[in-house]
């Protein structure tokens, strides 16, 4: 056995082995599918190699150079396709695609109907007793092997230049895997045609099989380290049954008990295979199932955590707008008494203050009863906590109701137009009224001295589960610039905290609510828009 006939048994092991490994681990990608069609006609190639040059009979070395030669036609155009599915772009490159297949195809079967074109024969040249002569349209082959190949090779290596992380990793060993195992291939062509260069680049390929899986154990390559080492295993027992059947053939000299063995430890394998992957892919699955089921637990705790935080500032700043009424209207009954003008409204205010100060001791004592029934380490009722449906237009009521005061200092009219039926669901009822007494504050500020000042709530429908809720005011507006960090934490355009806005948007665009909010100002007038769930009507 010779050195070419020595790498074509090496090759046909190797890459076989890749081919089914890849193939089993995901039979569906079309990234794994290329790549395993790709592998199977290089294992083809290799094996076709060492009959080709294990031959002592000039007929047998010319069948088998013929047809080592004629496998070969794929190999370029199934890389070019896998380099195209591996970058995503093979949608894009299609039409190049099939027009390579098209031409392999056409060129296989002009070489199948007349051989003589290809290769015409095998004749004796520099250490090998039989050696392929080229056809006159050989060499369309190298022309067609060197395009493709440079064209895959540049998109791999294009796309490691703009890579990051894994992925360009993975493709770094691709394009020296490619590199190395066409450069070695390549190094046949010469003597094909008569010019004397030594085909010494054929471990090349045995070089890109094993820089390929190296890339698989080490970076995951085509998503399959986990099922190497799972297959470790039965890929050395398919390693040691191919080995003994190769000498047993080295020793008998009989091509068909060979291709038998060969036959019978590919089925043995790849059964052995199949059953350890069906039973490691029950095992994934239940292993995924218990991973969901995590999941879904800490996106509620979440939920829930969110939902406490939130709670917990909607509840301040509710203790703070009744604060401003009080402040506000005790430095102007201060005023009143000190000029001696407008005597006759102290009164109403001194009502006012006596109001707003029961208001804050409703939200006081709200806030102790949590603390006392142990709120925050109850046990969670995912049903009665997030899943009440709360009508918005008792929501948008009461709200209107704990501004009135202020509403009424400012002499703001204020417009609804809320349908009746919406019922907003993931949000309590508490949250929601947090919301938008929050919005009527930041209206409050905006309209401050703007004469005949208005505020407008009303709700849009979306879908069946969604709807659009509405709330503007014909204040200062807001500027351009600061519209994008509305949102922010901290960010205020007053003396305010600046986190009112930034919890709705929290409490809003949780995972379970999924809802959003948007401002935008338009000629003075700034409108804010939410989108929530509610129930179908």
């Amino acid at each position: 056995m010779n050195y070419v006939s020595a790498s074509g048994i090496i090759i046909f092991i190797l890459t076989l082995l890749t081919s089914a490994f890849v193939l089993i681990k995901n039979h569906r990608n079309i990234v794994n599918i290329t790549w395993s069609l790709y592998s199977l006609f290089i294992a083809i190639w290799g094996i076709g190699l060492f009959f080709a040059f294990k031959s002592t009979s000039y007929e047998s070395a010319l069948f088998w150079s013929r047809f080592l030669n004629m496998i070969a036609l794929f190999i370029p155009c199934l890389f070019l396709h896998f380099a195209y599915s591996f970058l995503g772009i093979n949608l894009q490159h299609r039409f190049s695609i099939l027009l390579g297949y098209f031409f392999v195809s056409s060129y296989f079967v002009f070489s199948l109907i007349y051989p003589n074109t290809f290769v015409t024969s095998v004749s004796p040249k520099s250490d090998f007793m039989f050696y392929p002569d080229a056809g006159r349209f050989y060499v369309l082959f190298p022309i067609y092997y060197t395009v493709l190949v440079s064209i895959g090779v540049h998109h791999l290596l294009m796309a490691y230049k703009s890579s990051t992380g894994t992925l360009r990793n993975q493709l770094n060993y691709l394009f020296w895997a490619m590199a190395i195992g066409f450069s070695g291939g390549a190094t046949t062509f010469p003597l094909l045609f008569n010019i004397p260069v030594f085909p010494f680049g054929l471990p090349g390929v045995i070089i890109l099989v094993m820089l390929v899986a190296y890339a698989i154990l080490k970076h995951n390559l085509m998503d399959i380290n986990v099922f190497i080492r799972r297959s470790t295993v039965y890929g050395l027992l398919f390693i040691v049954i191919m080995s003994s059947f190769v000498y047993a053939h080295l020793n008998s000299g009989n091509i068909w008990v060979f291709i038998g063995q060969t036959t019978l430890a590919i089925v043995i394998c790849s059964i052995a295979l199949y059953k350890y992957s069906q039973y490691e892919i029950e095992r994934d699955r239940k292993s995924a199932k218990i991973m969901q089921s995590e999941y879904e637990r800490q996106l509620e705790y979440r939920t829930i955590l969110d939902g406490v935080r939130n709670a917990v500032f909607g509840q301040a700043h509710d203790l703070k707008n009744p604060l401003n009424v009080i402040t506000t209207f005790t430095s102007d009954v201060r005023n009143m008494l000190q000029t001696n003008k407008n005597v006759d409204k102290v009164d109403k205010y001194l009502e006012m203050i006596q109001k707003n100060c029961s208001l804050m001791q409703e939200e006081i004592s709200r806030l102790m009863d949590r603390i006392n029934t142990n709120f925050f380490n109850r046990q969670i009722d995912f049903e009665t906590d997030f899943k009440q449906e709360n009508p918005l237009i008792d929501c948008v009521n009461e709200a209107k109701l704990k501004m009135e005061d202020s509403l009424l200092r400012e002499q703001v009219n204020v417009s609804i137009n809320v349908d009746p039926r919406i019922k907003v669901q993931y949000l309590s009822r508490e949250m929601l009224v947090s919301i938008i007494v929050n919005l009527f504050s930041n209206a409050l500020r905006a309209v401050e001295g703007v004469r005949s000042s208005q505020i407008n709530i009303k709700t849009l429908p979306d879908d069946d589960y969604h709807f659009y809720f509405l709330f503007s005011d014909n204040g200062k507006g807001i500027p351009e610039d600061k519209l994008d960090k509305l949102f922010n934490e901290g960010f205020s355009l007053s003396d305010s905290t600046g986190y009112g806005l930034y919890n709705i948007k929290r409490a809003i665009e949780n995972e379970l609510v999924n809802g959003c909010i948007s401002a935008k100002c338009d000629q003075g007038e700034t409108t804010f828009t939410l989108r929530l769930k509610k129930t179908k009507l």
